[in-house]
């Protein structure tokens, strides 16, 4: 039986998918590891941020208990900060910290170390047609969904 190439990057996606779920735990040298959610979060924030807890959970996807709970604790940590909503005192923004900044670029620092080690091997041409073809699926689910893919080209700049 043949595959087409539908199929073909179906499987090689969710083989993709599961494979990168490993990365959520790297070790962390100089810092605490983050969490899947506790990351999304700090990027979101980041990116986003000052912003409320609501817009978080609609652009990743959550729900907002989820992600209330998941502050409370970023907070606890000292990783965000609540502000009062200049806009509705009633609301609160979410920011993130310098503390919350440093422990956030130090896990972004651990992934890549570990895509590093990955693809060593690969030549640097190769390299550069696998981020082209990822970029062009980013874009296309960017388009599909109206709703960026995480984390956004800023949010690498600013914590490389």
């Amino acid at each position: 039986m043949t595959v087409d190439s539908f199929d073909a990057c179906a499987n090689e996606l969710i083989s993709f998918v599961r494979a990168t779920k490993r990365l959520a735990h790297v070790p962390v040298v100089d810092g605490p590891l983050l969490e899947r959610p506790a990351f999304m979060l700090l990027i979101g924030a980041t990116e986003h941020g000052p912003v409320r807890p609501s817009t978080l959970a609609e652009v990743l996807y959550l729900d907002l208990s989820t992600v209330s709970r998941q502050l409370a604790a970023l907070e606890t940590s000292g990783w965000i900060a609540r502000d009062r909503d200049p806009d509705d005192r009633r609301a609160f923004l979410v920011r993130i910290t310098d503390e919350g900044r440093q422990v956030l670029g130090v896990n972004l620092a651990a992934r890549r170390a570990v895509l590093k080690d990955l693809l060593t091997d690969w030549s640097e041409d190769e390299r550069m047609e696998f981020a082209r073809l990822l970029g062009l699926l980013n874009k296309t689910l960017e388009q599909r969904s109206g709703i960026p893919v995480f984390p956004t080209p800023a949010v690498r700049q600013e914590t490389t």
